[in-house]
């Protein structure tokens, strides 16, 4: 395959991801998750662009990406700036709680399976390596998420 055919078909499979990432949105909202779930579920996603490299900031590509799963959730740019403004000033323990308690707060695991898609690109998208991915998910996310919701995600 042509570099140009490659292009054009990792761009077509970035657009399909970009799409199904925002039916899920939509479907995150039409399932009633209430603000407190949106609102932990947009604060762990900023965790995963801070926690991504060793710099802990959110680059440009990062924060298109967070306005845009933002909008599917009805937050403002204000609101968005100002969580991604907290998020980002966080110590490293007060990163670690902050997504202590957001993977605490998700009950259903179709919102949890969203969030995990969601988290994962946005790792990747800032620079994060799958290992390190793989290694967090296994530590932390198996650890701090509701174990009905695990047990149900890993059917």
């Amino acid at each position: 395959m042509a570099l140009w055919d490659r292009i054009q078909a990792r761009e077509a499979e970035k657009a399909k991801a970009t799409e199904e990432a925002a039916e899920k949105l939509r479907l995150l909202r039409k399932r009633g998750a209430d603000r407190n779930i949106r609102d932990a579920y947009f604060h762990g996603l900023v965790f995963a662009a801070c926690a991504n490299d060793d710099e802990g900031k959110v680059d440009d590509s990062e924060r298109h990406s967070l306005e845009s799963v933002a909008s599917g959730l009805n937050m403002s740019s204000r609101r968005v700036s100002d969580v991604i403004s907290r998020v980002s000033t966080l110590n490293d323990d007060e990163k670690m709680d902050l997504i202590k308690e957001v993977l605490g707060n998700f009950q259903d695991a179709n919102v949890a399976e969203f969030f995990l898609y969601e988290f994962s690109g946005i790792w990747e998208l800032g620079g994060g390596t799958s290992v390190a991915l793989a290694g967090f998910k296994a530590e932390y996310f198996d650890k701090f998420m509701p174990q009905g919701v695990v047990a149900e995600l890993k059917k």
